[in-house]
């Protein structure tokens, strides 16, 4: 049998890739629905089969994962609508939006449960802290420089203002802090033990940062078309390249074995091995033929998805094969995609203010 196949072309995709077909991975629509606008963020509820869908502007919306029925709607937030974060624990939904508006948002009531404003921008980064310890969980929240920290019920414990308006925030799944990204560099704060940031002495623009699943590295996405490795203890830097454009987007597998970024229309997956990552080799995954627009590996599982702005949604096995193993061809370019918490759904954002849900059926 030949190790690849060409799919029959598609209004979307004037020249679609061709599909490996090592693997016989397939995916079944399990429902659709249409929003007010385009969706700028989707996020999976990890203790209720829920997904949370934030259009531009609307109704921020809570769906029942299984049918597809819209549970629960909120109004937008003054201005529009812009980022969400589910609770790690608890089924509470910090949202934000224009204005400066930060909500916490309960499924089980149609108002939010509490409610602040901390600028005058848009609330772009919203992180719930992922660590098991301390408990209980903070949020931190950014408006242009300025970065807040919140405890569960929306207390505020810090503010902070950062060198640059922040384009990126993540925490260490492991510990109590946190990463920023702006255009002059990098910031580690550690909320619990240091009133001050860390400047980490990075040249250049980052927009993107991830953690390892590990804790032991994060990764970040540069202006000039490249990505890098960061030791969190040592703070040696790997440089990586090979995109055809800025690296905005950035997905580790979940042993934290590789790395996938996206640049352009170009994803590259890098190996990491050993203690400092010196041995890491790249996997060129080329498919789409315009940018992606969004890039997030199945959590315990070995798929990678990636949905771009020419209107297809490719799966890929990075680790077993260069070429997608799966190929969907979309209605409009895509905006969002997000993999349910236990792997078995893909949730994929078009900008034609639709939102599809798809079962992954393995072999």
């Amino acid at each position: 049998m030949p190790a690849s196949q060409p799919i029959p072309p598609t209004c979307g995709n004037p020249s679609p890739p061709l599909v490996s077909v090592k693997r016989s991975f397939r995916i079944r629509e399990c429902w659709s629905a249409t929003l007010e606008e385009t969706a700028l963020a989707l996020c999976w509820s990890p203790c209720l089969h829920t997904l949370a869908a934030a259009p531009a502007s609307g109704s921020i919306t809570v769906f029942d994962a299984a049918e597809g029925r819209a549970a629960r709607l909120w109004p937008e937030s003054p201005g529009g609508n812009c980022s969400l974060d589910w609770h790690p624990t608890r089924p509470i939904l910090a949202a934000g939006g224009a204005s400066g508006c930060l909500r916490l948002l309960d499924p089980s009531t149609s108002t939010p449960i509490a409610s602040t404003r901390i600028g005058n921008g848009f609330v772009e980064q919203l992180r719930w802290s992922s660590a098991p310890f301390p408990a209980p969980r903070t949020l931190a929240a950014t408006c242009n420089r300025s970065i807040h920290l919140f405890d569960e019920h929306l207390a505020p414990l810090r503010q902070w203002s950062s060198h640059g308006t922040v384009l990126d925030l993540d925490w260490n799944p492991l510990m109590d802090l946190f990463v920023t990204t702006h255009r002059s560099g990098i910031q580690m704060w550690l909320p619990s033990e240091d009133p001050d940031p860390i400047d980490i002495d990075y040249p250049g623009a980052v927009l993107a940062v991830r953690w390892s699943p590990s804790g032991w590295r994060f990764a970040v996405g540069n202006h000039d078309s490249t990505a890098s490795i960061i030791d969190s203890q040592t703070m040696a830097c790997l440089r990586l390249g090979g995109f055809a454009g800025k690296v905005n987007h950035l997905a580790w597998e979940p042993q934290s074995h590789h790395i996938a970024g996206a640049g352009g229309c170009i994803i590259s997956c890098w190996e990491i091995s050993g203690p400092s990552g010196e041995n890491s080799r790249p996997l060129p995954l080329e498919g789409h033929i315009s940018p992606v627009c969004a890039l997030a590996w199945q959590p315990c599982g070995p798929l990678l998805a990636s949905a771009g702005s020419d209107s297809c949604l490719l799966l890929w096995h990075p680790t077993a094969d260069m070429l997608p193993i799966l190929f969907k061809a979309l209605p409009a370019p895509a905006s969002r995609l997000a993999w349910s918490p236990d792997g078995r759904h893909l949730a994929l954002a078009t900008c034609d203010a639709r939102l599809t849900v798809f079962e992954i059926q393995t072999p």
